[in-house]
C-alpha cells in the first residue's frame, strides 16, 4: 500500500514534469520545481510514515490486548485443570476409603458369621445331647377331649 502510494507520487510528479514540457502547465524554474518536487515527495512520504507508525501503534495495541486474553485464558484453563485434578483426587481417597471400610465390614462380617456358625454348631449339639439322654419328667402325649 505505502510502496504504491510512493509510486502514485513519483507517476503524479512525472505526469506534472510532462504537462511542463508540453506547455500545459507553467514552467518552474529548475531549481525551484526539484526543491517542489522534492517538497512534494517529502509531504506524502511523512504523511505515509504516519499512517504507518499509526497502523504499526494499532498492530500493537492490538497484539498487547491479545496477549493478555490469551494469558488470561490460559490462566483460567489452568486453574480449571487444577481444580479438576484436585476433585479427582479427593474422588479417588473416598473411594479408596469406602473400599476400606467395606472390607473392614465384610471381615467382621466373616467373623460374626463364623462365631454365629459355631454357636449354631453348639446348640445343635446340645440338643441333640438332650434328646439322647432321657429326661426325668414322663412325656406326655396330648390328649384329645372326647366327645
Amino acid at each position: 500500500m505505502r510502496v504504491t502510494q510512493l509510486q502514485q507520487a513519483l507517476q503524479e510528479e512525472h505526469n506534472r514534469a510532462v504537462r511542463v514540457r508540453g506547455g500545459e502547465d507553467p514552467p518552474e524554474p529548475g531549481f525551484q520545481w526539484w526543491v517542489a518536487s522534492r517538497t512534494r515527495l517529502q509531504d506524502e512520504l511523512l504523511r505515509v510514515e504516519n499512517e504507518l507508525h499509526e497502523h504499526i501503534g494499532i498492530s500493537r495495541s492490538a497484539l498487547e490486548v491479545a496477549e493478555v486474553n490469551f494469558r488470561r485464558r490460559e490462566e483460567q484453563l489452568q486453574r480449571q485443570s487444577e481444580l479438576a485434578a484436585s476433585e479427582q483426587a479427593a474422588r479417588i481417597v473416598r473411594l479408596e476409603r469406602e473400599l476400606l471400610a467395606e472390607g473392614e465390614l465384610q471381615s467382621e462380617l466373616a467373623g460374626s458369621s463364623r462365631s454365629g456358625a459355631e454357636e449354631l454348631a453348639d446348640g445343635t449339639a446340645e440338643l441333640t445331647a438332650s434328646e439322647a439322654t432321657p429326661s426325668a419328667a414322663p412325656e406326655q402325649s396330648p390328649q384329645r377331649p372326647d366327645m
